[in-house]
């Protein structure tokens, strides 16, 4: 078994892209979603993602990727402080990358429960 540990460098939006330990920052809520065309060929792929430290920072990001003639795909990200809203956050990347409706609901939905007493 290898000892090695796993980094994932995250492109961030207004700032340089991170490079994280993905055993420090593990996944605590993604959602994704293909498109083809006529079930043939996938062409537009939206993902987003968060992460979240022990400390309670969060990273939230997003991709959209298509290989439809004309378009390019687009990343962006943000890396917030644990009293941010998480779910508000996750709302403005998929804005950013152009994820349907469907997919923010998906990731928010996916976020960890919270307790209420």
């Amino acid at each position: 078994m290898s000892t090695e540990k796993k980094t994932r460098t995250i492109t961030l939006t207004g700032r340089a892209p991170v490079t994280i330990d993905e055993a420090v920052w593990p996944v605590v809520a993604r959602a994704a979603k293909d498109r083809d065309h006529n079930n043939q060929e996938l062409f537009r792929r939206y993902y987003l993602t968060v992460r979240k430290h022990a400390d309670g920072r969060a990273l939230v990001y997003g991709t959209y990727s298509t290989s439809w003639q004309g378009e390019e795909g687009k990343r962006g990200g943000y890396q917030i402080d644990k009293e941010a809203d998480v779910a508000a956050t996750i709302a403005e990347v998929g804005e950013l990358i152009g994820a349907p409706q469907s997919v923010i609901d998906e990731c928010v939905a996916d976020l960890p429960a919270e307790e209420l007493t």
